[in-house]
């Protein structure tokens, strides 16, 4: 089965596709990449 395998996170049936989407994506309105600042520059020889 491919779920054993990682390639498949959960199964969700039809009517709850819906619930499960607005939820993702309200969480993701949310989220904020933080960008790391540089550690070494970029010095042309």
């Amino acid at each position: 089965m491919k779920e054993a395998h990682g390639y498949i996170d959960d199964i969700i049936t039809p009517s709850h596709t819906r619930a499960r989407l607005i939820k993702a994506l309200e969480m993701l309105e949310t989220k904020h990449d933080e960008i790391p600042k540089k550690k070494h520059g970029n010095i042309p020889p």
